[in-house]
């Protein structure tokens, strides 16, 4: 995650907001790489997942 952050920051975020076309949109609009920007998504998708398991365990 470091990496996409360092080339295009918050572009993950912001295309996972938009969801479908998110990433297509998001990578012509900033100029990133869509693979990028959409392992960054799926980065945030299993970040979700594990915080959620955590938080329910507390």
């Amino acid at each position: 995650m470091r990496k996409l952050f360092r080339d295009c920051p918050y572009a993950a975020i912001e295309a996972a907001k938009l969801r479908h076309g998110g990433i297509q949109y998001i990578s012509g609009l900033l100029r990133c790489d869509r693979e990028t920007i959409a392992r960054g998504v799926n980065e945030l998708n299993e970040l979700d997942e594990s915080t959620l398991l955590t938080s329910r365990r507390k």
